[in-house]
């Protein structure tokens, strides 16, 4: 009978009928595939094997550090969850080529949705971050900004005042510690 198979989180779509034309049908889905491997309507950027470090914080500490690594999401690497086959090995000459085919794809749709939740992640993270920098960037500013402004001439009357004053406390001090010494004395 027919049978219409949808991955459309994939964008592939393929229909088989009674008089199946595998040739025809494994064509398509080569095509389809290869159009996903192409990158069509995406960006591409190379992400070697190894974790990316960046430093998102001001202290050099592991805490201010995200690694970044990314699984590889090529038609060669993805879809190998159940079995050792990968979507590059899918054939669908046969009935039992087909369920396999069903499996390998739905694993690489799950492998593909666990990358772009990884990056979602990282995503947030590198937002986190930045925003938190700005933050800081900005305070750091301000107060730059209240030290520059500062009246230099006011500031330094308010300090000589503030000085006259102290020392005028003192002296007042003092002499309230002579007057008793002084009683005593004329007792004496």
């Amino acid at each position: 009978g027919a049978n219409s198979y949808e991955f459309s989180t994939l964008g592939v779509s393929f229909k088989t009928t009674a008089a199946l034309d595998e040739d025809t049908e494994v064509d398509a889905l080569g095509t389809g595939l290869a159009a996903l491997d192409s990158g069509g309507g995406t960006t591409d950027f190379a992400v070697s094997g190894t974790a990316s470090t960046f430093q998102i914080g001001f202290e050099n500490t592991s805490d201010n550090r995200l690694s970044i690594q990314l699984d590889s999401v090529q038609a060669a690497d993805i879809g190998s969850s159940a079995s050792t086959a990968r979507i590059d090995d899918i054939d669908l000459s046969t009935q039992s080529g087909a369920q396999t085919a069903l499996g390998i794809i739905d694993d690489a749709i799950s492998d593909v949705s666990n990358a772009r939740g990884d990056i979602g992640a990282y995503m947030n993270r590198l937002a986190y971050a930045s925003a938190n920098i700005a933050i800081s960037i900005e305070n750091l500013q301000q107060s730059e900004s209240v030290i520059r402004d500062a009246d230099m001439a006011e500031e330094m009357a308010t300090f000589t005042k503030s000085q006259i004053l102290q020392q005028a406390g003192v002296a007042m001090l003092a002499q309230a510690n002579t007057l008793p010494q002084s009683a005593l004395q004329l007792l004496r």
